[in-house]
């Protein structure tokens, strides 16, 4: 993964180098942050039921996480109130619940958010995830996600995440309300896996991975992801996935993020995007955002090469995207791919971007 710093000359205009000086303004974080050398250390999970306390500590509605174990738990309580429901409807104990619990023990008596409004998580540390080997995605998140740090400009960082799944979560908000929301949080050191195998019948939908999620159909603001994703598939006429080193799939919101991934796509059957592989919908918004991760692509035919497509900073584009910039390297270089994005249809515009991307004209 090469320096942020060396890809600059692929900015060539004052306007690239001015948007990223007020990329890293807005984010608060220089992008060296994240690849400090240095490992946070997360709590290491209780073994005895603590004494009685507040996991709402500053009272902003949102419950504290402050080991990997209770970031694991949220996904029992995708609407983030607090609440698992204990039973099922044959009177047995969920098994959800106990380990809801395990995390959160006495959830009821101690969740102490304003009114016993619960409204999301915040993390209050930061956390390795070096001990879960394979992460499995949380689906369906629906609420408030935070990783702000108010002791400081910086971010609280989840660290180490490996998995064969979509990314931390599987999908942000797939309901009408769109309240699902990630904001002030990075990702480091994370390894993404997609793997189609050979023979697999082709899915209804394409499989989607990023980082972050493998779709967003809510809120992400200002959230930072390094690390490396690699998408093996098989030779098709259709994708079978679409990779982003933020977001597989956006149909929502992102603003002020940067993704930091190295792309490897071995085979065809992807779009893949150094920042989101596919956006789409009326709704699907990116603003102020870059990407300076490389995409390298192994065709292993014509045919092969025929169906890949791939940009560094986005794949296919069907919403608006302004003031974003791409500082990495796609290779090969060929009919499919282009340093910032390939694609532009049914709508999907672009403005203030670079470098130049092809596929469709600007569009105010």
């Amino acid at each position: 993964m090469k320096n942020l710093m060396n890809k600059t000359a692929l900015a060539a205009t004052a306007f690239a180098l001015a948007l990223a000086f007020a990329l890293i303004f807005a984010l608060k974080e220089p992008p060296s942050a994240l690849a400090q050398s240095a490992t946070p250390t997360a709590t290491a999970t209780p073994t005895a039921t603590p004494a009685p306390t507040d996991y709402d500590s500053d009272n902003d509605g949102l419950i504290d996480i402050g080991y990997p174990d209770q970031l694991n738990a949220m996904r029992y309580d995708p609407d983030g109130d607090g609440s698992v429901p204990r039973y099922d409807d044959e009177g047995n104990e969920r098994d959800e619940y106990r380990k809801y619990t395990a995390a959160f023990p006495n959830p009821a008596a101690w969740k102490g958010c304003p009114q016993s409004t619960c409204r999301g998580y915040e993390l209050v540390d930061d956390i390795d995830l070096v001990g879960y080997s394979n992460w499995t995605p949380i689906p369906g998140w629906l609420t408030t996600f935070s990783g702000e740090n108010p002791r400081s400009k910086l971010s609280h960082s989840i660290s180490n995440m490996t998995t064969t799944g979509a990314g931390l979560f599987d999908s942000i908000d797939k309901t009408e309300t769109k309240s699902g929301t990630v904001r002030n949080v990075a990702l480091k050191n994370a390894t993404v896996t997609l793997a189609i195998a050979a023979g697999e019948s082709r899915p209804v939908q394409p499989r989607n991975a990023g980082v972050l999620a493998g779709q967003n159909h809510g809120n992400i603001t200002r959230v930072q992801v390094q690390g490396v994703l690699t998408y093996t598939g098989i030779e098709a006429d259709k994708p079978y996935a679409q990779v982003g080193g933020l977001v597989g799939r956006n149909y929502g919101t992102i603003d002020l993020s940067w993704a930091d991934v190295d792309i490897n796509v071995n085979g065809a059957g992807a779009r893949a995007g150094g920042f989101v592989g596919d956006s789409r919908g009326t709704g699907a918004t990116i603003n102020a955002s870059f990407a300076s991760g490389d995409i390298a692509i192994a065709m292993p035919s014509t045919y092969a090469r025929k169906y890949v497509r791939a940009g560094g900073f986005i794949a296919t584009n069907k919403g608006l995207i302004t003031d974003s910039i791409a500082f990495g390297e796609v290779s090969p270089r060929v009919s499919g791919t282009n340093p910032f994005g390939i694609h532009c249809w049914d709508g999907g515009r672009w403005t203030n971007v670079a470098p130049s991307p092809s596929g469709c004209k600007p569009k105010e």
